[in-house]
């Protein structure tokens, strides 16, 4: 259910930036406090409120990677994303062994907050790289829509620009050029004329 809602806030590009850092933090925070608990169902409490703000965060992480990453690349984009997704789950734990060893299970998952922070630091800088650098992508966008956005891609003056220079050259090419109805007009009065003489 929270990733049929986070898929909903998505679909707007403001909301979908703060969905993303909002959700990894809550997520980190959630999941790392779970080490300073004293009853199962405080647990159980940040346990939940982890895996909500997780299916938040994931359909915005998903729509942000489609706005930095070329169309012809999507399928490489997905498919590296699940991936390191997988590694995570793996190597995570992993890793995790000799820090238990070395201290208490509790500070070990309070010491998970640190990774989770980092994953919101390195969120809100591809945001902002994003937003000072739109990547080349042109919006080819229909005429009467060149001043929207398409498919909730934020589409900046400078893209705005080009994909009207898109439309304009595509419609040249189209449509052949015409001649002038006053050309046309006195070209059909000669031919008239010679041919009732």
């Amino acid at each position: 259910m929270s990733r049929f809602v986070g898929g909903a806030l998505a679909d707007d590009p403001a909301r979908r930036r703060v969905t993303a850092v909002g959700g990894y933090a809550s997520t980190a925070v959630a999941t790392g406090m779970i080490g300073a608990c004293t009853q199962v169902w405080q647990v159980g409490v940040l346990r939940a409120a982890g895996w909500l703000a997780r299916g938040l965060r994931v359909p915005a992480r998903k729509a942000l990677l489609a706005d930095v990453v070329a169309p012809s690349a999507y399928g490489r984009m997905h498919g590296f994303e699940r991936a390191m997704d997988n590694l995570g789950a793996v190597g995570g734990p992993l890793l995790a062994l000799p820090l238990i060893g070395a201290v208490s299970v509790g500070t070990a998952v309070l010491l998970s907050i640190i990774p989770g922070l980092l994953a919101v630091a390195a969120t809100v800088y591809a945001i902002r790289g994003r937003a000072s650098n739109p990547g080349g992508r042109v919006a080819r966008l229909p005429p009467e829509q060149a001043g929207g956005a398409l498919a909730g891609h934020d589409v900046t003056s400078q893209e705005r620009q080009a994909g009207c220079r898109v439309n304009e050259l595509e419609g040249s090419r189209r449509s052949p050029p015409t001649a002038p109805r006053s050309a046309l007009a006195g070209r059909s009065g000669g031919r008239l004329g010679a041919h009732r003489a």
